[in-house]
């Protein structure tokens, strides 16, 4: 039996930033996020640990050691085991010293991306240079997302790094899933994707560092309905949100939604009979969360649908319509999982 047949694949450390470590691999053999590498150090030094947290590009990948100063150095081997045990939580705070190293920014965030994708353009506005977090469950999309971002910016010159967690519970059937869709991956584009394991599903403290420029929060209930993409509109929050930056009618447009949507959740969160309410506020909310709904370009072949992309002024215009009640007359099912609401 072979090295590579053995499940174990060395790769070289290329360059190190305290915490953060990128380590070149043969394009065969690169490892994917949450694989544990272990570097074997010089003659006198401990083996460390290394977390993989990214894939740079073909033959790169970025990780995170532990300890944060565990001796390491430029030309070490680092080897991955195909069963490494069980799998370890990042230390966060960790994460977020190193954010600087991982995601370095060239420049201040800028330029207003336009990622086509109704619910991020107009509640959660994104420019070059972020970096976002992105919170949820394993299977409410974060996975699905990350990968129609990436699909939908490559080559566009706009940089974005984007992070999520996955639960340790839940590490072994994200890398299936992963492996699943190696064949369609795309690494080495503008948008860097990290996966940090975390200990379980309180995305508080992975929330709550000052580095991100944009949060966006994925709903469990949104994903059990079939309201995707499941982002939550009033867990979603970005620095670009502001009059200077986006124009006053928008942000006026997203505080109207926002009123309209926390009214449908408390509504939702009663007993059957006020969900089943029909107020024309709450007829509005309903419609509004249909029309964010959106078929996306990587699951065409799974949801039979074709991918859309919607430009931010009309996804605009189409917001503010439903919330003046120019639908009124609509079944939220008419403006579910396409682009802009039915023609008169």
């Amino acid at each position: 039996m072979n090295r590579a047949d053995s499940g174990m694949r060395h790769g070289t450390v290329h360059t190190v930033h305290d915490a953060v470590v990128d380590i070149r691999f043969a394009p065969e053999w690169l490892p994917i996020p949450t694989s544990l590498l272990i570097s074997t150090g010089g003659k006198d030094a401990a083996p460390a640990h290394l977390r993989v947290v990214a894939q740079l590009d073909h033959e790169t990948v970025r990780a995170l050691r532990s300890p944060a100063h565990a001796p390491i150095t430029i030309g070490s081997k680092v080897t991955t085991l195909a069963n490494a045990g069980l799998d370890q939580p990042l230390d966060l705070a960790i994460l977020h010293r190193a954010l600087d190293q991982l995601a370095p920014r060239v420049t201040e965030p800028h330029d207003l991306i336009a990622t086509g994708i109704k619910v991020i353009d107009v509640f959660c506005p994104l420019q070059a240079g972020m970096r976002v977090a992105l919170y949820g469950a394993l299977k409410t999309g974060t996975f699905v997302f990350m990968r129609e971002l990436t699909q939908r910016l490559q080559g566009q010159a706009q940089s974005l790094s984007l992070f999520t967690t996955i639960a340790t519970a839940d590490a072994a059937v994200w890398r299936a899933m992963r492996q699943e869709w190696a064949h369609a991956m795309i690494v080495g584009s503008e948008v860097t994707s990290f996966q940090i394991l975390t200990s379980g599903n309180d995305h508080t403290p992975f929330t709550q560092a000052t580095g991100w420029d944009a949060v966006i929060g994925f709903s469990t209930a949104l994903a059990e309905a079939h309201f995707y993409p499941a982002i939550d509109p009033l867990h979603a929050t970005s620095r670009a949100l502001t009059a200077d930056t986006v124009g006053e009618d928008h942000v006026a447009v997203v505080m109207n939604a926002r009123l309209h949507l926390s009214e449908l959740a408390a509504a939702d969160a009663r007993a059957e009979e006020w969900r089943t309410t029909s107020s024309a506020r709450l007829h509005r909310a309903r419609l509004l969360r249909s029309y964010l709904t959106q078929p996306f370009y990587v699951s065409e072949a799974f949801s039979g649908r074709a991918g859309v992309s919607i430009d931010r002024h009309d996804t605009l215009a189409d917001c503010a319509a439903i919330l003046a009640g120019s639908h009124d007359h609509r079944d939220p099912q008419t403006l579910y999982l396409r682009g802009r609401p039915p023609q008169p």
